[in-house]
């Protein structure tokens, strides 16, 4: 891998835990009528990136903290990893804003897909954490298996 690769989509060089429990969301879409993970992620990012007034009020830092304890207690790891990957995004959604936000020294942050996934994950969950989250994620044995057919 270039490190210039790895610098422009640092979400694009998945670990086979992050593939797997990526896998249970992408596979979702197969399973259940009219579930799309990118969508499904989006709509929860506008959650608590999507209202301005909650975003003055309270700031980044407590979103990215509410996001991550949701992310933990409902095994999302997977969606958040889709959302760090650009490949995973399509540029029709990818460059929408969710929110500008005006920072307090008056500069302005386009909160997107991608970005808000990396974040979250570089400076909330943390690398070191992410293969445990990985492997709590309800089916990830099945397509952890498949990935490793020989650890069966």
């Amino acid at each position: 891998m270039e490190f210039a690769s790895f610098l422009h989509n640092p979400g694009g060089y998945p670990t086979k835990e992050e593939t797997a429990a990526m896998l249970v969301f992408k596979r979702k879409e197969r399973f259940i009528w009219d579930y799309d993970a990118v969508s499904s992620l989006r709509e929860l990012l506008v959650k608590y990136f999507g209202d301005m007034d909650e975003l003055n009020k309270f700031g980044l830092v407590k979103q990215f903290k509410a996001l991550k304890l949701l992310v933990e207690e409902h095994n999302l790891i997977g969606l958040i990893l889709i959302g760090a990957d650009i490949n995973n995004v399509p540029d029709k959604i990818q460059y929408v804003n969710i929110q500008k936000y005006a920072t307090n020294t008056g500069g302005l942050i386009d909160l997107k897909i991608t970005p808000i996934c990396q974040r979250l994950i570089t400076d909330y969950i943390k690398k070191e954490n992410i293969e445990n989250l990985c492997r709590e994620t309800p089916n990830f044995d099945i397509y952890y298996g498949n990935l490793h057919p020989s650890k069966n």
